[in-house]
């Protein structure tokens, strides 16, 4: 189980691999171009708040920056690994597009109707 160890690794029917490390970062790599999206977090203090933001850098799986290597190295061989096909204690979750009967109507969730304030 490499999710404890590394963080979450996922395959999209697109050939998208993408790990989401265990330090809060991402990567997200697209097979056609070669293109891998890398996701730093990254602290800022606005107002006395401390938030936490994503800063990203976008590079060719090619020439990648030098001190990404262990992450670069770790997507490569998640690739390979779920490109296997079927893997021995690896679930394969398969989603369709979620169609809805009829539009969600949003309200209030502490709205009352009329009908249900002369009750």
């Amino acid at each position: 189980d490499f999710s404890s160890k590394y963080g979450l690794t996922y395959r999209l029917n697109t050939g998208h691999t993408a790990v989401h490390y265990n330090d809060s970062t991402k990567m997200v790599w697209e097979p056609v171009t070669n293109r891998c999206e890398y996701y730093a977090r990254v602290k800022e203090t606005v107002g006395g708040v401390v938030h936490a933001l994503d800063q990203r850098q976008s590079f060719h799986m090619d020439t990648f920056p030098e001190d990404l290597n262990k992450k670069v190295t770790l997507i490569k061989y998640f690739k390979s690994y779920l490109g296997k096909g079927k893997v021995k204690d690896v679930e394969v979750v398969t989603c369709t597009p979620f169609k809805m009967a009829a539009p969600v109507l949003l309200t209030e969730p502490n709205m009352v109707s009329r009908s249900e304030e002369r009750r």
